[in-house]
């Protein structure tokens, strides 16, 4: 499952960018008016906690992991 984060759209192109700095795949989308920045998808469950962990390690706290958009 990938990893959401709600943030302003003025932020998100930003907080794209950095997330793949530090080596994650990252895509944007648009839901419920929020842009969402998404680190995956991931294979596993245990996956997207590592990556979950190693953001919150690097300042990006309050991530959620969600199921993959089909």
């Amino acid at each position: 499952p990938p990893l959401s984060a709600n943030v302003v759209e003025t932020r998100a192109s930003e907080v794209a960018a950095e997330l793949t700095a530090l080596g994650q795949p990252v895509r944007q989308r648009t839901s419920d008016g929020w842009q969402q920045v998404l680190a995956g998808p991931f294979p596993t469950r245990e996956a997207a906690t590592a990556a979950q962990e190693r953001l919150d390690r690097a300042g990006y706290t309050g991530t959620q992991i969600v199921p993959a958009p089909h």
